[in-house]
């Protein structure tokens, strides 16, 4: 009887160990990964919880006597209450910053649409404070990068939009208003080699965008290729007649028509 007595209470060990480690070893990778603590010390207590209480459910009154004596039974009991106190108390931890991170996102959305409004009022400056906080909160909102980028270029700070709209391209790089805004700030400062590119781009992405044929069509009579200025032209004007009162060669204009659509997290 004494071979086989000590293998329950070493298996018994050995599950808690086990589990305290696989524990600790997931706290510690997603901390590598940048996720909040709080939300990892909760995701912990969870399994370590839900551990202890599987145990309370499979072990008997009468095994944990015959291994442990009363204070088996005993420790039985605590297992249950501790077990269930850190399955609540985990879920809180979890729930905060899951809280938090929903707060903080729905208050970026609100900054980036106030700053897009200010845009359209004129007020440059206000907007761009209003895209500092929400980058604050939100620092992958890729709306809030490309409507300060719009403010900046509003600005004449060109390198400032560029840097700002090529960091929401980054962050969505499926938004053909930002390459077309884009484009047109690489216009303004006489890189056309990249304005005709980001215009192609913004094309691809949208084929009926006809102020992108227009935009590269301008691009092209700078660079003396009048040709596909011209094909560019009309294939603008096929799209959108009203462009056709615009005539003046000069660039096509950022406006709050082109504003970024505000997206949503999954």
């Amino acid at each position: 009887m004494r071979v086989w007595s000590w293998r329950p209470r070493l298996a018994v060990i050995t599950f808690l160990v086990v589990v305290v480690g696989l524990a600790v070893v997931a706290i510690w990778q997603f901390d590598r990964h940048g996720i909040p603590s709080l939300f990892v010390a909760g995701l912990g207590l969870i399994f370590v919880g839900a551990a202890t209480t599987i145990l309370h459910w499979t072990a008997s009154d009468d095994f944990l006597r015959r291994q442990f004596g009363e204070s088996g039974v005993a420790w039985r009991r605590r297992a249950r209450r501790s077990g269930v106190i850190s399955i609540l108390l985990g879920a809180v931890m979890v729930g905060l910053p899951i809280g938090f991170n929903y707060f903080e996102h729905r208050t970026a959305e609100a900054l980036t649409r106030r700053g897009n409004s200010r845009i359209q009022s004129g007020e440059y400056a206000l907007a761009i404070e209003d895209f500092n906080k929400a980058l604050e909160l939100d620092p992958e909102s890729a709306d809030a990068y490309h409507g300060r980028g719009l403010a900046h270029s509003q600005l004449g700070e060109y390198d400032r939009a560029i840097a700002d709209l090529s960091e929401a391209i980054q962050l969505n790089p499926t938004d053909f208003r930002a390459f077309f805004n884009r484009g047109v700030m690489f216009s303004r400062t006489g890189d056309f080699h990249r304005a005709l590119a980001d215009f192609g781009e913004a094309i691809r992405l949208n084929p009926g965008y006809a102020r992108a044929y227009l935009a590269r069509s301008r691009v092209y009579v700078k660079t003396g290729d009048a040709a596909k200025a011209d094909a560019d032209r009309e294939k603008a004007f096929e799209l959108d007649p009203s462009l056709k009162k615009d005539r003046d060669g000069t660039l096509v204009k950022v406006s709050p028509n082109e504003l970024p659509p505000p997206t949503s997290k999954a």
